[in-house]
């Protein structure tokens, strides 16, 4: 296994529970202190998870990139890592790019 990947902290959606020890924390640091969050998106994954690793955060989803189905379903990943309603998530930019500005307008 790459050790990169080995050293990387992944939370997957189903079921809700963290792996690798501290996600939600991994996730939460890195939003910025205006409230952003950096995001690279891959679309129609085998599973669905969230990968932080070197402070860069990876969302994988299984939903295809078609009519915003995977930027609703990263915003609903991210609100769910964060513990956080989806209607605090919101997509700044990058609607047909694989790296995008996610604004977080909830308390962490």
């Amino acid at each position: 296994m790459n050790r990169a990947l080995a050293a990387a902290r992944c939370w997957r959606g189903g079921g809700g529970l963290p792996y690798g020890g501290g996600m939600d924390e991994a996730v939460r640091a890195a939003v910025s202190p205006t409230g952003t969050l950096a995001v690279r998106v891959t679309p129609k994954a085998s599973a669905e998870r969230i990968v932080v690793e070197g402070g860069a955060v990876r969302v994988y989803v299984t939903a295809p990139p078609d009519k915003g189905k995977a930027n609703k379903a990263v915003i609903a990943l991210v609100a769910k890592a964060l513990g956080i309603p989806k209607s605090a998530v919101e997509l700044v930019r990058g609607e047909t790019s694989r790296d995008k500005l996610l604004k977080i307008d909830a308390p962490l």
